[in-house]
Formats: C-alpha cells, sequence, structure tokens
C-alpha cells in the first residue's frame, strides 16, 4: 500500500505487513470541486485548491495526532490502474481496520447540530469505513473535532440503523446477512457496481471488479457469500422488483430487514450445504404447497425478533411443478410460520434449487390467493382434505389433468408415505394413460413413486408407453432419470423393442437417446428390427435401419427379419431389407428360406419381391420341400402362377419325391391342379409308394380332383407298390362317388392287389356299404378269394359288417366257402362274436340257433 507522510506531503509504497502506524481518511468526495489524484500530487500540479487544501489539512491533522503517515483514497490509489484499484478496493476494509486512527472529514457539516445531516452518511463507501476502524474522529468542516464513534454511537445509531454494540466495537459475526445487508440499504455510488464493491470487506469477500456488469455486481456479491456462510437470512428480503430470483438485486430491498436474525428449528437442520451452479441455488428447505398454480412457503432458518419462534417464508412458484426449477414470487412479502399450527417435523426437507435472479423485469405472479402482508402462514382447509377424501381428490386431479391441484395435494405432510406404496404407482399409470405428460412430470418429480416398478410379467411404465407409442409419456419418463431404459420383461424383450414391433417411430431416437441397445435380443433371440420387419412396420423399420443396424442377425431358430417379413406377410419392408445388404436365400434352423416362407403365406406380394431379388425358388429345406411345395398347399393360384413363371420344370417328376402336384392333388386344390396341369406338370408322377396324384386323390375322396385328373387322361389302372389302383383305394375308403367316376372311365373291378384283394374285398373288410352296394351292381364277383382264401362275405363276417353280410347274401354270396384255414364266413362270425351275422348266416342255410 502507499502511505503519504504527513510533513514532506511525499507518498511511499511498503510491502504487506510492512506498514508503519498510520492514520486513514474517511470522506465524501466532492466532484465538483475536484479531488487530489495521485499524478497531481507526483507532479507537483495543485490546480484543484480544494482537493489539495483537504489533504494538507488531513496531514496536518494527522501529524498533530502523533502521525506520520496518512492514507487517503484520492491520492494513494493509481486509479488508472485497473488492477490496482481491483486490489485497492478489494483490500481497503482491512486497511481502514488496520488504521490506529479514522479521521472522518464532514465537509457539509458546520457545527455539532448539523451532524447527523451530513452527506457522508448516506455513501455507500462510507458504510465499511464507519465499522471497520477500531476508533474513529468526526470533524467538522474547520476540522473541529466532533467527537468519536463511540461518543455519537447512539445519534450516528438512529441515523443509519446499524446497533450502538457495532458501533462500540462490537464483533460483526454477532449479526445475520440480512442485518448487515440493511445497513447499506438507501446508500448511494456514483457507480452501481460499487453498491455491491463497498461491501466486500464487511462480508471478508474477494471477488473480481466488473465494472459495467451493473446490478449483477451485487448478484455476484450473495454468491460468494453463500459459498462461505449458511445464513438464510440472506434471502429474507422485500422488493417490488419482482425478477423471480432468490438473490436481491440491490442492498435496498434489505431495507426492513435489520431485525431478521439466524433460528434453525432442529427439524430444518440439514448436513447439505448451499451451493450454487447454472440453474440456480440448491438448498434443502422445509416446502409447504398453498396453491395449484405451484405456489408455496419455503420456510428459512431464520426469524424476526420479537416473533415467538415463527421462523420467515418466502413465496416460491415451482415453474414446471416438478419441484427441480423454483423462482421467487411476491417480492415485495414474506410471512411468518406459526411452528404451533406448522409441524415442520412432520415436513422432511426437500433439496430444492431456486434460480438466482435475472436482469430482465418480468411480471409477478399475482391472484393466486393468500393472506395479507405479514400475516403467519395459513393453511387453506379447501387445500388439503380430509384423509379418507385425499386418495379420492388426487385420483380426480390426475384423471382430469389438472397438474397444480395434483402438485400441491402431493405437498400434503402427510402424503409422502402413501406415495412409497400403491398409490403412488396407480397415479403414475393412470397420468400415463390419460396422455397427461404435465401431469405425469410432477409425479415423477416426487422421490416416493417408483416408476419403474415391475408388474407380473416384468413390464415397467416405460415399456408400456413404448409398446403404445406415448410420447407424451415417454419424454417425461426417460428425461427423469428414474426408469431403466434397457429393463427387460418376463420374455427379455426391452423397451425398444415393443417401440420397433409396434412400429412407433417417433419412440425409438427417444429411447436410443438415452441409450437404449439397437441390436438387444429377446428370449427368442429377436431384435427389435426382427420385431418391425415381422409386423410390417415400415416406418420404425426404417428408423432403425438409419441407425445402421445389422440386418442379418438370426434368432433362436436362425429367423433374420427378413425371414420373418416373408413369413407374416409384410411384403412392404421386404425390399427395404434387400436394399440393406439383407441374404436373399438365408436358411433358418429348419432349412428354410424368406421365399419358402412366403410360400405358405398366400402372400402374392411378397413372393413376387423375393423372385424378383434372385430368391432361390428350388431351394429344399431339411424336409426336401421347396417354396413350390408350400404355395401349392395354399390352394392359392396367383401365388403358384409366380412360381411356374419362374421355373416352369419345378412341377415335373422327381423318383420318389412328392411333386407339388402330387400334393395339390392330395390336398384337393382344384385350382392349383388345375394350373399345375395347364403348365406342364407330369401327371402320372409318383412317390416312393407309388401312388400318383390319382390315385391319392381318390383316396382322399377329392372328387373334382379325380374328375379332372380323368380328363385330363390320367391313367385309371395305374397300381402303387401294395398292387392297389386308384379304384382300390377309393373303394376301400368308401369314396362312392369317386367309385363311381372310376367305374365310368373303364376302371377293372376284378383287380387285384399284392394280397389278393379286389375293389369289392376291400370294400366289404371295410364295411363300405354303398361301395359294395355299387360294385355288387356293377357285377362284382362276390366269391372272388384273396390270398388267404377269404371271400368278400368271410371278411365282412369276421369284421362284423352286418349291413354288407346282408348285401351279399342277398347277391347270392356263397356261405359255405372255406378259407386256407378251413374257415367259413360263418365259423368266423362266431369266433369274433358277432351274434347278429351268425343269425343272418344260419338263417340263409337253413340251420337252427344253438
Amino acid at each position: 500500500m502507499r502511505l503519504l507522510n504527513t510533513s514532506a506531503l511525499e507518498l511511499k509504497e511498503f510491502a504487506d505487513g510492512e506498514a508503519p502506524r498510520y492514520a486513514i481518511l474517511s470522506h465524501t468526495w466532492d466532484n465538483d470541486k475536484g479531488e487530489l489524484s495521485l499524478q497531481d500530487l507526483t507532479q507537483g500540479r495543485y490546480v484543484c485548491e480544494a482537493g489539495y487544501k483537504k489533504v494538507k489539512d488531513c496531514c496536518s491533522v494527522a501529524k498533530d495526532r502523533g502521525f506520520d503517515w496518512v492514507w487517503i483514497d484520492t491520492c494513494c490509489i493509481d486509479k488508472t490502474s485497473s488492477a490496482e484499484l481491483s486490489e485497492a478496493i478489494n483490500s481497503m476494509y482491512q486497511w481502514y481496520q488496520d488504521a490506529a486512527d479514522c479521521l472522518t472529514y464532514l465537509s457539509d457539516v458546520p457545527s455539532r447540530a448539523k451532524f447527523s445531516d451530513s452527506r457522508w452518511f448516506t455513501r455507500g463507501w462510507t458504510l465499511q469505513e464507519l465499522i471497520a476502524p477500531p476508533t474513529l474522529v468526526f470533524f467538522d468542516e474547520n476540522w473541529t473535532v466532533l467527537g468519536t464513534r463511540v461518543d455519537l454511537q447512539h445519534e450516528i445509531s438512529s441515523r443509519t440503523r446499524i446497533p450502538p454494540a457495532i458501533l462500540s466495537g462490537g464483533p460483526l459475526d454477532a449479526f445475520s446477512i440480512s442485518q448487515k445487508m440493511s445497513w447499506a440499504a438507501g446508500r448511494k455510488t456514483t457507480r452501481t457496481e460499487d453498491r455491491a464493491y463497498s461491501l466486500l470487506g464487511i462480508f471478508g469477500i474477494n471477488m473480481p471488479l466488473i465494472y459495467g456488469e451493473k446490478e449483477t455486481s451485487f448478484l455476484r456479491l450473495q454468491e460468494e457469500i453463500i459459498k462461505v456462510s449458511d445464513d438464510q437470512s440472506l434471502f429474507a428480503w422485500r422488493s417490488p422488483d419482482r425478477r423471480g430470483g432468490l438473490l436481491a438485486t440491490s442492498p435496498d430491498a434489505f431495507a426492513e430487514s435489520g431485525n431478521i436474525i439466524e433460528f434453525t428449528p432442529p427439524s430444518t437442520l440439514s448436513s447439505n450445504p448451499l451451493t450454487v451452479s447454472g440453474r440456480g441455488i440448491h438448498l434443502d428447505l422445509p416446502f409447504i404447497g398453498i396453491s395449484p398454480r405451484g405456489v408455496g412457503l419455503a420456510v428459512l432458518r431464520c426469524k424476526e425478533t420479537g416473533t415467538n419462534d415463527q421462523p420467515v417464508a418466502i413465496y416460491l412458484r415451482d415453474t414446471l411443478l416438478t419441484m427441480t426449477q423454483f423462482e421467487r414470487v411476491r417480492t415485495k412479502d414474506f410471512t411468518r410460520v406459526r411452528l404451533t399450527r406448522v409441524r415442520l417435523s412432520q415436513r422432511p426437507l426437500t433439496r430444492i434449487c431456486i434460480r438466482k435472479g435475472r436482469m430482465m423485469r418480468a411480471e409477478a405472479l399475482n391472484g393466486f390467493g393468500y393472506g395479507d402482508e405479514g400475516e403467519a402462514a395459513e393453511i387453506p382447509k379447501d387445500v388439503y382434505p380430509k384423509p379418507l377424501k385425499r386418495h379420492a381428490a388426487i385420483l380426480q386431479a390426475v384423471d382430469q389433468g389438472r397438474e397444480g391441484d395434483v402438485w400441491l395435494l402431493l405437498s400434503q405432510k402427510d402424503f409422502q408415505d402413501d406415495l412409497k406404496h400403491s398409490i403412488g404407482q396407480k397415479l403414475l399409470l393412470q397420468a400415463i394413460e390419460r396422455g397427461s405428460e404435465h401431469v405425469i412430470r410432477v409425479l415423477l418429480a416426487r422421490n416416493e413413486i417408483d416408476a419403474d416398478k415391475r408388474d407380473s410379467e416384468g413390464r415397467t411404465l416405460l415399456s408400456k408407453a413404448a409398446e403404445n407409442g406415448n410420447i407424451v409419456a415417454l419424454r417425461p419418463l426417460l428425461s427423469s432419470g428414474k426408469v431403466e431404459v434397457e429393463s427387460e420383461d418376463s420374455h427379455s424383450r426391452t423397451p425398444l423393442s415393443w417401440a420397433a414391433g409396434n412400429g412407433h417411430r417417433d419412440a425409438i431416437p427417444l429411447l436410443v437417446e438415452q441409450g437404449a441397445d439397437i441390436e438387444s435380443k429377446d428370449a427368442a433371440g429377436r431384435t427389435p428390427l426382427s420385431h418391425a420387419a415381422g409386423n410390417g412396420r415400415v416406418d420404425a423399420l426404417q428408423e432403425l435401419l438409419k441407425l445402421r443396424v445389422n440386418t442379418e442377425t438370426a434368432d433362436a431358430d436362425g429367423r433374420t427379419p427378413l425371414s420373418w417379413a416373408a413369413g407374416n406377410g409384410c411384403s412392404n419392408v421386404i425390399p427395404l431389407l434387400i436394399q440393406q445388404g439383407a441374404a436373399v436365400d438365408w436358411e433358418d434352423a429348419s432349412g428354410r428360406t424368406p421365399l419358402s416362407h412366403a410360400a405358405t403365406r398366400r402372400d402374392e406380394a411378397s413372393v413376387q419381391a423375393l423372385l424378383e431379388a434372385g430368391a432361390d425358388v428350388e431351394s429344399m429345406d431339411r424336409s426336401r420341400h421347396t417354396p413350390l411345395d408350400y404355395a401349392s398347399l395354399t390352394l392359392h393360384t396367383p401365388t403358384v402362377r409366380l412360381f411356374l413363371n419362374k421355373l416352369l420344370s419345378r412341377a415335373r417328376s422327381r423318383r420318389g419325391r412328392r411333386t407339388a402336384l402330387f400334393k395339390a392333388a392330395m390336398g384337393g386344390y382344384v385350382s392349383v391342379v388345375d394350373l399345375l396341369l395347364k403348365r406342364g406338370a407330369n401327371i402320372e408322377t409318383n412317390d416312393k409308394h407309388g401312388l400318383t396324384p390319382l390315385s391319392r386323390a381318390a383316396w382322399e375322396g377329392h372328387e373334382m380332383v379325380v374328375y379332372l385328373l380323368l380328363e385330363r387322361g390320367a391313367y385309371v389302372e395305374t397300381k402303387d407298390k401294395f398292387g392297389q389302383t386308384p379304384l382300390s383305394r377309393a373303394a376301400e375308403e368308401g369314396h362312392e362317388k369317386v367309385v363311381s367316376m372310376l367305374l365310368e372311365r373303364g376302371a377293372w373291378m376284378e383287380v387285384k392287389d399284392v394280397y389278393g384283394q379286389t375293389p369289392l374285398s376291400l370294400a366289404a373288410e371295410e364295411g363300405r356299404e354303398t361301395v359294395v352296394r355299387l360294385l355288387l351292381g356293377k357285377g362284382a364277383n362276390a366269391e372272388i378269394k384273396d390270398v388267404h382264401g377269404q371271400t368278400p362275405l368271410s371278411l365282412a363276417a369276421e369284421e362284423g359288417f352286418d349291413v354288407v353280410v346282408r348285401l351279399l347274401l342277398e347277391r347270392g354270396a356263397e356261405t359255405e366257402i372255406k378259407d386256407v384255414y378251413g374257415w367259413t364266413p360263418l365259423q368266423w362270425a362266431k369266433k369274433r362274436g358277432h351274434s347278429k351275422i351268425v343269425k343272418l348266416l344260419r338263417g340263409r342255410r337253413g340251420v337252427p340257433e344253438d
């Protein structure tokens, strides 16, 4: 610091801790008459006579009081150096505190009677000059002693509102922040920033000076105070300046806060410090909601003197109704909380963030309907319903989307425990179903509600919201930080899997941005892309493809997304997958290709898309079935036609295989048979058992197919490996109309199979009455024997078909013919216990009953 020699009027600079005993001047600057600067003094320019006289007189008085050195702000600081000025301002309180004597010159006080009228009491810088020095002497305009600070303490206290205890040398720490701020209220400085800078020493703060920042300087000062003190009286101010911040914009806001002292009810004590971030000021407070517009009371750890332990409460508004960002409202007022009516012990401390302040003025929140200025806080009766009604009230509020009422009801002291149980989950689920994003955010802000709770199937609210594409619910759920984006249900499906499978394109980026795995697999090994493809969700599939997902990922059955799309008839996504490089001939665990799966769906568009992409029409699965085989079984002519147009030869016979024509005939698919025949299919193809399409159609009783094959020239006498003709097969199964058609086409009735059985024998043995009657009517031989010597009558008697026996007897069948075992029809009937047939046969022979 620089000091001025009181004799030589010369400046000398001293290092820290080396300054000699010195006096210090306190005065008000006279901008009209001018002050003597450091440059004026060092260069001998005494153009400012009034300023020079003040310095000279000060040195003279200081010298008379025994001081060789004096510090005067006008000429001991090089104000042309911003760095020196900043250091001086940050050090000034300490310099006044270290001075042996403070000479306070009141240039506008001619006599003792005008002492209190001095301009000196209105200036910002003189506050620290009044408080800091250990001794202080006042002088009038003629440098006549008016008295010391102690002598004049009561008059000074009345003028400045500074307690006499401070003026008599008491410790500053005994007074709250708001009390200290109140002493600065109403004081003026030439520059707005100096209202804050002049208080640095009083609060023990050092900070950079930024001239031009205006009121921001006072906000910065308060932020610095928060870093070193947890005195919440800093927030107990009143001001019409409604900017929504917790911090005042001027010391004037503390004009009525000189009676605020620290007060800490046991239930309000927090181990968490106040912190400052870009969002605002974070602190733990009891909070009491009083209005559905998000307005409530934040109870501070301070009180007004003489209020019987009623803590101060300021009005805050939860701007988003999520307990995450508050602003101060109704800043002209704060109130007191009567602890006899509001039990703070039943209200847990809430960590809230309150906006520091904004420099743009805003309209204050009006009309939220609360008590008169200064009135102690009361809780409106209609806000807090009785316990029996509170659940119904909040359920109704959620249902109607009244987020303000939900917020207010949740602020009740007795709702926290309820939220931990089923009511919290129920409210959140109801809000999601109603699509009320604001209500959802209000509920998610409550730590008591488990937003990630699972149901019996392992599903979470996020999973269901994703499944339904509920963007209104997804946004707040994901931004809440309370849900697991990769949560898996009992089938290991994630929310992304559900969103993709149900085609909710907009949900996909929301989930992925929060870390959802685009390649996640469920219990079946299916990815989100697989579900989107399998359900034909074009938009979702396109969104996933933009993320460069793997199109070749196979599930537990070896099926790819393309396989699922083809198998489910989702022709709309097949070209997209192929364009992204999906393997068109990928074989799954059973050897089936996407084309094979598409062939079973009767889906012409999917088949067409795959064929155009070069899918192998001749591929065979593990069962040696081709796509054409599967298409033939669907009875879908357009699909079959596609295959035949692609490869006409697919329908040709292959030794030992059932061809498409064979399968179509077996299934009774007339139109497919017709199409295959028109495309050149081999009508006489046979399987490994020697069955031709006609044989199989006759066996199955497909009359129209039999008719079509006969019309196209199918060989009526073809035999399979058992020697049976189409007539044999039809007769054995009792297909009368087919038998009739075959007979009309010249089928031989007496043909025998490898067991020597004719169509009549087979029909009689199986009890096919109508066919037996038809064959007998056509002249079939009723006495023909098979390799065991049994006639049709013997076979019918053995099997117990009495109607067939009667038909044969009526046609004159011989009853005494014995087979190779020497048994007659009667003996077979008796052996098998067919009494009715025994009676018929004995009646024919004229043998009485036993």
